[in-house]
């Protein structure tokens, strides 16, 4: 049963029960009607119309919502607006790890960046710089 996993967590097992019995609430009732509305809106609109736009198109369809509720609902339904701007696309290849890669005979990491070094400094931990690789 629930028994250990509440002794553990430090809370009485008719708590569990008491939520589990629990109706729905209003804020959640609400939500499960707004996500198709808001996924319809937004297949509708060729998919890039963000929060600000669905909550304009919503409130003008007479389907009155916060454009704040919106916000909440889109990441949860996995929506996301498009984005203006330039888009940047990296052209260099890093490590995988966090930009840790093995040490060459000198002690040195290498391969970040031209003239790029991770190397240990007297003064502190170590710490990428722009100095020359050197031995």
């Amino acid at each position: 049963g629930i028994e250990p996993i509440a002794k553990t967590l430090g809370v009485a097992p008719s708590t569990y029960y008491a939520a589990k019995a629990r109706p729905p609430s209003q804020r959640s009732i609400r939500d499960a009607e707004l996500k198709p509305q808001i996924l319809r809106v937004w297949e509708q609109n060729l998919s890039v119309y963000g929060a600000d736009k669905i909550w304009d198109q919503l409130n003008k369809a007479g389907i009155r919502v916060a454009r704040c509720t919106v916000e909440r609902l889109m990441p949860e339904i996995g929506l996301q607006g498009c984005r203006r701007g330039r888009v940047f696309v990296r052209t260099t290849v890093g490590c995988e790890d966090d930009r840790i890669c093995p040490l060459d005979s000198h002690g040195v990491v290498r391969g970040h960046g031209r003239d790029r070094c991770f190397r240990p400094t007297k003064y502190g931990p170590a710490r990428w710089g722009p100095t020359t690789c050197r031995g």
